[in-house]
C-alpha cells in the first residue's frame, strides 16, 4: 500500500519528508537510549530543541512539558495521566502513591465525536465508561480550539491555548516516520510527576488542496460534499445513496490513480479524502478528482 505517496487519501496516515526519513535512519544508526539524559546527552538536547520548535510552531505556552511518544494513542494517554495527577493532587490525593481506590471521583467530559483512542486511554488509566459525559458536537463534528500553526487557519482553533494539554500524532500532517507522537502539558511539573519512574508549513497547502478537490467535486450534479472543508478532510456522497457511494469508493480503489477510504458520517455512507501527504501537489489533486469522477460516471 503506497501510503506515503502523493495520491493516498485514505484514513489519516501521512507520508514522510526526506529529511525526516534521513533523521530516522540516523537515529537507528546511533541506536541511543534517550530515556535518561545521562545515557544520551546529544539526543536529550535534540529533544529539548525540537520541543521548543513545536511550542513555537503551535503557538503554545513556553515552558510547557513536551514528551515524545510512539503515537497519538500514547500522547493522549500521557496527557490524560498528567491531568489525572494534577486534578487529584489539587484535592490532596496522590494517585501515583495511593492509586484510584478511594480517590475523589473525577468528572470526564468529551465530545460525542471524540476519537476512540481517548476512550481507550480512559480505560487504561482506570476510568470506566460510566464516568464519561459525552457532549454534543455541531453539525460538522467540530470541537472549539485555537492556533495550531498556520496563521491563515488560526481562527479555526480559537481557545486551544486555554487548554492544559495537547497531543499531536506527528506521523500524520507533520509527515515524519512512524512512530512519533507528541504529548504537551502546560504544567510541566504535573507531566513529570505523572510519568516519572523512579530509578505548518504543510498545513496551509494541505487545506488548500482539500478545498480544491472539494470545489471540483461539489460542482458536479449528483455529488455532494457533506462537510465544511476548512482543513484537510473532505466527505463526499454520490447520488444520495449508500450503495452508490460505496461502489464509487471501491471503484476508485481498484482504478489505481489514487487511494481513499469510505466511512460513515451521521449514519450515511461517504467517501473520505484526507490530504496529509507532504508530496501531494495540485496535479495529484486534479488527477485524483478526474479519476473519482470517471468512476462515478461509470457507476451512475
Amino acid at each position: 500500500m503506497a501510503s506515503s505517496g502523493p495520491r493516498y487519501f485514505g484514513f489519516v496516515i501521512g507520508g514522510t519528508l526526506p529529511v525526516a526519513l534521513a533523521s530516522d535512519w540516523l537515529v537507528s544508526a546511533w541506536d541511543q537510549n534517550p530515556g535518561l539524559y545521562a545515557t544520551s546527552p546529544a539526543v536529550a538536547v535534540i529533544e529539548e530543541t525540537v520541543a521548543a520548535w513545536l511550542l513555537d510552531l503551535f503557538g503554545l505556552p513556553p515552558g510547557s512539558g513536551v514528551g515524545f511518544v510512539t503515537d497519538g494513542q500514547m500522547a493522549n494517554f500521557t496527557c490524560l495521566a498528567a491531568a489525572r495527577h494534577e486534578v487529584l493532587r489539587r484535592t490532596g490525593w496522590d494517585v501515583e502513591e495511593e492509586g484510584l481506590t478511594g480517590a475523589p471521583r473525577v468528572r470526564l467530559i468529551v465530545s460525542e465525536e471524540a476519537h476512540f483512542t481517548i476512550l481507550s486511554s480512559f480505560r487504561l488509566l482506570g476510568f470506566g465508561a460510566g464516568t464519561v459525559r459525552r457532549v454534543p458536537a455541531d453539525e460538522q463534528g467540530r470541537m472549539r480550539a485555537e492556533a495550531v500553526a498556520a496563521p491563515s487557519l488560526r481562527k479555526l482553533t480559537e481557545g486551544i491555548s486555554r487548554a492544559d494539554t495537547w497531543t499531536v500524532d506527528a506521523h500524520k500532517w507533520l509527515n515524519v516516520p512512524y512512530d512519533c507522537g507528541v504529548a504537551i502539558v502546560r504544567h510541566a511539573a504535573a507531566h513529570r510527576a505523572a510519568m516519572t519512574i523512579g530509578a505548518a508549513y504543510l498545513m496551509t497547502r494541505g487545506a488548500a488542496l482539500a478545498r480544491r478537490m472539494a470545489e471540483r467535486l461539489r460542482a458536479v450534479p449528483g455529488v455532494a460534499v457533506l462537510n465544511d472543508v476548512v482543513l484537510n478532510q473532505v466527505l463526499v456522497r454520490f447520488g444520495d445513496s449508500d450503495e452508490r457511494t460505496r461502489s464509487v469508493v471501491s471503484g476508485v480503489q481498484k482504478e489505481g490513480t489514487c487511494w481513499l477510504s469510505g466511512t460513515t458520517w451521521r449514519g450515511k455512507a461517504a467517501m473520505r479524502i484526507s490530504v496529509v501527504g507532504a508530496s501531494t501537489t495540485g496535479e495529484d489533486a486534479d488527477r485524483s478528482v478526474d479519476a473519482i469522477l470517471r468512476v462515478a460516471r461509470a457507476t451512475g
